[in-house]
């Protein structure tokens, strides 16, 4: 990216481009830099354009999460595995190695509920996530499995009660995954396929639709909206835009060039809030923003230490601001607007496993193999 800077700066000074008006002067720099293949499109030169003036005209100055609020470290005694957050209430659930699925506070770290019996699987539960409306949780665990778990409050307690449970799947059941409007679902393994569900919010049952096999393990899934799930199987340069009205895929590759090596693998999948473009993180060292449905390259973000043995999470909050888990224990904080770190979340003994931004308090949640939660505010 910075050298299609500097060599598009040295192209400005060309005496042809002077001659022309600011628009013509564009297209001529666009059409050189697409026939030199620096950009794989006019339109990802357009999408770098459009968004290096967003940043300079409309986006405010950095504001990023940065102080520890609390750090919760009785909770768990072994690893924590995942963390989600309830999208209305504050409620935070997080697993670990030893099988619990534990309700907390979000706000005093209080247990809500913590037994053993909440996770009634033989295996870790790995995937977990809450239902956009509904006082729902799905999970998938190491046993192969994936449940709807329904949440029940009784005065300052909750009861976990699971409503359905399923079997189909030959390795572990690493994504679980609500539409936005939660009338279906999609669960990911790493027996390279997909199922998909749609549910009934009323009766809390689901009916199976369809199971969708690819080219490698399944590591990370997306809805982008109610009826497209994106999917990005190991060893392959295609994400795999699934359209659930007709099943149609369309394959978006991730190399600037176009050409079909593969020198990384997506290993997360995560939607902007204002839905325009998907983080893709990867396995060396650098996330890439896409525009939606396109192999538009946005920004790159490098910083961030990930190799072949990382499990990269990612989030967004409200305001521009990328929080991205790295092998050396931190989260770094990238500005979206000019790809800049603008500083580190440090407090982490191990790595971190997890990560989830609450819209409703404006904070941060982040769960590690050392055992403990920790809530990081402005």
């Amino acid at each position: 990216k910075k050298t299609h800077q500097t060599m598009e700066s040295a192209l400005w000074e060309e005496e042809e481009v002077k001659q022309l008006n600011s628009d013509q002067q564009f297209r001529w720099i666009s059409n050189w830099l697409t026939e030199k293949k620096l950009f794989t499109t006019l339109d990802a030169l357009m999408e770098e354009y459009q968004l290096e003036t967003a940043s300079t005209k409309l986006v405010q100055p950095a504001d990023p999460i940065n102080t520890l609020k609390a750090s919760f470290d009785k909770v768990h005694q072994k690893s924590i595995l995942s963390v989600a957050v309830h999208p209305t209430k504050p409620w935070v659930f997080t697993t670990d190695s030893e099988k619990r699925l534990v309700a907390l506070n979000s706000e005093t770290g209080a247990v809500l509920a913590g037994d053993r019996s909440n996770n009634p699987f033989l295996g870790s539960i790995i995937a977990i996530d809450c239902h956009p409306t509904e006082d729902l949780l799905l999970i998938g665990t190491m046993d192969e499995r994936h449940a709807v778990i329904s949440i029940q409050e009784t005065g300052d307690q909750l009861i976990l009660v699971l409503e359905q449970q399923f079997h189909s799947h030959q390795k572990y059941v690493v994504r679980t995954k609500w539409s936005p409007k939660g009338d279906k679902f999609a669960v990911a393994s790493h027996d390279r396929t997909v199922d998909f569900y749609s549910f009934d919010v009323e009766t809390k049952q689901s009916t199976f639709l369809n199971k969708l096999t690819f080219s490698g393990a399944v590591e990370a899934i997306c809805w982008v909206d109610d009826s497209t799930l994106v999917v990005a199987p190991r060893d392959t340069v295609y994400l795999h835009y699934v359209n659930l009205d007709n099943w149609d895929q369309t394959l978006i590759n991730m190399n600037a060039l176009g050409d079909t090596h593969v020198s990384f693998n997506a290993l997360e999948l995560v939607l902007t809030p204002c839905k325009k473009h998907l983080l893709v993180c990867t396995d060396n060292s650098r996330a890439i923003l896409f525009k939606t449905g396109t192999d538009i390259q946005a920004r790159v973000f490098f910083g961030a230490k990930n190799d072949g043995l990382s499990q990269p999470r990612a989030a967004f909050d409200d305001k521009n601001m990328l929080y991205l888990t790295s092998q050396d224990t931190h989260v770094y904080v990238y500005d979206t607007s000019n790809d800049t770190i603008v500083t580190s979340l440090q407090g982490h003994k191990k790595l971190i496993r997890d990560i989830k931004y609450d819209s409703k308090t404006a904070q941060l949640f982040t769960v590690s193999y050392d055992a403990t939660i920790k809530v990081w505010g402005r």
